[in-house]
């Protein structure tokens, strides 16, 4: 993440995988074919398991820096800390701590791959 340029963060959100949880309890199992220490990254129309047994769906990111292409020529968005599910709820946390999707002041969103001292600066900062 360090370059040298001082640009300024917007937002962070950090990708999901399977084990992500949700505001109100939900646990996603990812489908997709990109793991992330073994677990697979959560992509819209993936599942949201809740404790008393319903489900939801994960919604599609609007501005997704970070897609799926399948061999039909689909394409899935994959899903963040933010993304919203069907019944309301939205991702709170992402299942891992590595990799995150950064948007700065006047740039494009990119995929950053994060070290724990990264982490940790990002959290001190009130990112994560």
């Amino acid at each position: 993440m360090e370059s040298g340029i001082k640009a300024v963060i917007k937002s962070v959100r950090m990708v999901a995988v399977t084990g992500a949880t949700t505001e109100l309890g939900g646990t996603v199992t990812g489908s997709s074919g990109f793991t992330l220490n073994d677990k697979a990254a959560v992509i819209e129309g993936d599942i949201v398991l809740y404790p008393d047994g319903k489900q939801s769906l994960v919604l599609a990111e609007t501005n997704a820096v970070f897609r799926q292409q399948e061999s039909d020529g689909k394409s899935h968005s994959f899903a963040s800390t933010r993304t919203v599910i069907a019944n309301g709820d939205k991702i709170i946390t992402a299942g891992q701590n590595s990799l995150a999707i950064i948007e700065f002041v006047g740039h494009e969103s990119g995929l950053y791959v994060l070290d724990d001292t990264e982490v940790q600066k990002l959290k001190q900062e009130g990112w994560l």
